[in-house]
């Protein structure tokens, strides 16, 4: 099934096979404990993963909150209401800050540019061996 057709090709081994020194993830296994009734302790179950594991590979998590709402829009990939985006975007992130040392906060802006150029400033500070 997919679950395991995702675990066949773990991002880490694929991006060594290329020759890359980084991988970045929009969404992460660990999201899912946001989603369900139980939390983590619900995704474990599932997955039959631990958290370590889930995590094993994940130096540092950097979590961008939601826009403000002026700017917010929904689409077939945010089908959210606003204040539900913030709250499961508070959910997301608080998931990471109880299980990872390394969680980055970009604040949501009126200008996604404004917002790429914070996300490029933190990931240039947590790993400065990339290039422009």
């Amino acid at each position: 099934g997919p679950r395991h057709d995702q675990r066949q090709i773990h991002p880490r081994d694929e991006a060594r096979r290329l020759g890359k020194k980084l991988v970045l993830f929009n969404r992460h296994v660990l999201d899912g404990g946001a989603y369900l009734g139980g939390g983590v302790a619900d995704l474990v179950t599932i997955t039959g993963l631990t958290v370590e594991t889930m995590l094993e590979d994940i130096d540092h998590v950097i979590w961008l909150a939601p826009p403000p709402e002026p700017y917010y829009v929904q689409n077939e990939y945010r089908f959210e209401p606003y204040p539900e985006a913030v709250e499961l975007g508070r959910r997301v992130r608080q998931v990471y800050v109880d299980h990872h040392p390394s969680v980055h906060d970009i604040a949501g802006t009126d200008r996604f540019d404004d917002k790429r150029a914070a996300f490029m400033e933190t990931l240039r500070r947590l790993v400065p061996q990339i290039e422009e």
